[in-house]
């Protein structure tokens, strides 16, 4: 089996200055699973994919969640045995 039978004639590319939302958006709107990314002279700077996005996502979320998480134990820290928040 060819390629050409498995590869899609959709190609859609971004600039590597694009935001994780904007390729995601592109994606979304032309309907495909990863997209070419070109620098500003439009040589191939590599390919992002829906997995790359979402893993980049969710990084930022275990991110965000490991500091509320910190937050919750710094105010419990200074929760006093009346329950009122000390100073």
């Amino acid at each position: 089996m060819n390629l050409e039978r498995v590869f899609s004639r959709n190609i859609v590319r971004t600039q590597s200055s694009a935001t994780l939302e904007q390729a995601a958006k592109l994606m979304r709107d032309h309907h495909v699973g990863a997209l070419l990314v070109t620098e500003p002279d439009d040589a191939l700077a590599g390919i992002v994919s829906v997995d790359d996005i979402v893993g980049a996502k969710a990084a930022e979320l275990a991110s965000l969640g490991g500091m509320l998480g910190s937050e919750l134990q710094h105010e419990v820290a200074r929760v006093g045995e009346s329950g009122e928040l000390t100073s």
